[in-house]
């Protein structure tokens, strides 16, 4: 055994450097990963906040939430038809981001922490 690690010494050497190396490329991907999900979950609250921000300050497009408004004596405005656009333009980048689970989910934990 001394006589063969003395003659392949470098071969086992780079051996180990390369799983080494592979072992440590795949923790930095998981947490990459990680780091990118909660990047993606502090954003979408954000614009959901942004979203919801806005209809305090318009008071009026609360309307849209009231099944009883009369269309017909008072039409849909530009300022509704655009908040309901970006709710449901919202609605559709976080239903297409859950799907490929781009979300940090509340029940799971940071792994290797």
């Amino acid at each position: 055994m001394e006589a063969w690690s003395a003659k392949n010494w470098l071969d086992l050497f780079q051996t180990v450097a390369i799983v080494g190396s592979l072992l440590l490329a795949a923790y930095a991907i998981r947490k990459d990963e990680w780091a990118r999900r909660i990047a993606n979950s502090i954003a979408i609250t954000e614009q959901y906040r942004q979203i919801w921000k806005d209809s305090y300050e318009y008071p009026q497009l609360w309307r849209i939430l009231n099944k009883e408004a009369d269309l017909e004596e008072e039409p849909i405005s530009s300022q509704e038809e655009l908040f309901v656009t970006m709710l449901i333009l919202h609605l559709s980048t976080v239903y297409r981001a859950m799907r490929h689970g781009e979300f940090v989910e509340q029940a799971e934990r940071q792994p290797f922490a």
